[in-house]
């Protein structure tokens, strides 16, 4: 059985308002309804270090680091991305699920103190 699989990234960068923004009961409930397997956080150079997804490690495979190895391989294999919206995620996302010859879409979150904005890039094949 495959892992349904969650990026969540800021790149090698500090984005502290995202990163905190998914570490919360409300977010990992959320995963874990929707039947997540994996979440995979890379929090870049950030201070803050998420510590309430501790509570679920024993429902749902969470990862956290600063920096990822292998990372073509996880964008490939997640099927949702969230992120800080910098070019070079982006660019990487476009990049591996072109490749792949399917349709995509990305999406980046960018949690605010006043509220969620979301931007998708979207692609479907023509026939």
């Amino acid at each position: 059985m495959s892992e349904k699989q969650i990026l969540i990234t800021v790149g090698t960068t500090k984005f502290e308002n995202l990163i905190k923004a998914i570490d919360t009961e409300k977010f990992y409930e959320m995963i874990i309804k929707y039947k997540f397997t994996k979440i995979i956080i890379q929090k870049g150079t950030g201070e803050y270090i998420p510590k309430i997804y501790e509570k679920y490690k024993d429902k749902i495979n969470i990862q956290v680091s600063t920096l990822l190895n292998d990372f073509e391989n996880i964008i490939k294999n997640s099927e949702i991305i969230i992120s800080h919206g910098g070019a070079g995620i982006i660019l990487e996302c476009l990049k591996n699920k072109k490749e792949r010859g399917k349709n995509y879409k990305y999406m980046t979150y960018a949690f605010t103190e006043q509220g969620i904005y979301m931007l998708m890039i979207e692609k479907r094949r023509t026939i």
